[in-house]
């Protein structure tokens, strides 16, 4: 009269129901499930997505934007009257544009620690450039001279 079935796995042999601890990544969220709730949150506080759509309530969005549109047709919300276009929104959210420094020009060959002779002036040159004012010299307050090496 008795026909033995299999009737599952024997508890103790399968330690289903063993003194173990469970393990610490069970209780914890995976890293995926951690970038999915940072997401979420986000588009919470963007305002791109609702409580109503996060617990189920509304299917799409897109249900949320035209109930809203039905129930206000008349349009008389306050609204900004100095608002600038949409590109300024934008440039105001992402902060001061970057303003790159005036680049100087290269230095020419009279700055050079061994300058052609013809950037080099003799005696007579370097009178008349005394006289002159500083703002009118040819190169301000630098004269260019020739040295022996890079070091003093």
């Amino acid at each position: 009269d008795y026909v033995a079935y299999f009737s599952g796995v024997d508890p103790e042999v399968s330690g289903l129901n063993s003194d173990r601890y469970e393990k610490k990544s069970r209780f914890q969220p995976s890293k995926w499930e951690k970038l999915q709730v940072r997401r979420l949150l986000h588009r919470l506080k963007c305002g791109s997505i609702n409580m109503d759509y996060l617990e189920g309530r509304v299917r799409d969005m897109n249900d949320l934007v035209s109930k809203s549109k039905d129930e206000d047709p008349s349009g008389d919300k306050p609204f900004l009257l100095w608002k600038g276009d949409e590109e300024d929104e934008l440039a105001l959210r992402k902060g001061p544009q970057h303003m790159p420094a005036p680049k100087l020009p290269p230095p020419g060959h009279a700055y050079s620690y061994n300058p052609p002779e013809e950037y080099l002036p003799n005696e007579q040159e370097l009178k008349e450039w005394e006289e002159l004012d500083p703002e009118d010299r040819p190169y301000g307050h630098f004269v260019p001279k020739k040295h022996p090496n890079l070091r003093p």
